[in-house]
């Protein structure tokens, strides 16, 4: 693993930034899945994350459902990715420290 040269409470920090944001402010299930990515990510059990454990964890699928029958997770880190977009370029387009 390689070092960011970012330390871990100022990842905490950004990460409570993001999701005290307005971007983020009416998205519950997109804050609970940045969220357990980055204390994933924190924890050092960031290789151990597949749509799988993300479905069942994150967003309520039951146990064994099929992610290639079911693209929640492929849909809403789509929608992730463009909400930390927006947030960045419109929010907080100055922060050190982006996610």
């Amino acid at each position: 693993m390689v070092s960011s040269g970012v330390a871990d409470d100022e990842k905490r920090q950004a990460l409570a930034r993001v999701l005290e944001s307005r971007t983020f402010s009416r998205s519950d299930q997109l804050r609970a899945f940045l969220r357990y990515v980055c204390e994933a990510e924190l924890e050092g059990r960031a290789q151990q994350l597949n749509e799988y454990a993300l479905g069942v964890s994150v967003l309520g699928r039951r146990e064994g459902y099929s992610p290639a029958e079911d693209s929640i997770v492929r849909s809403r880190a789509y929608e992730l990715r463009s909400k930390l977009k927006s947030y960045y370029s419109d929010e907080a387009p100055a922060d050190p420290i982006q996610i």
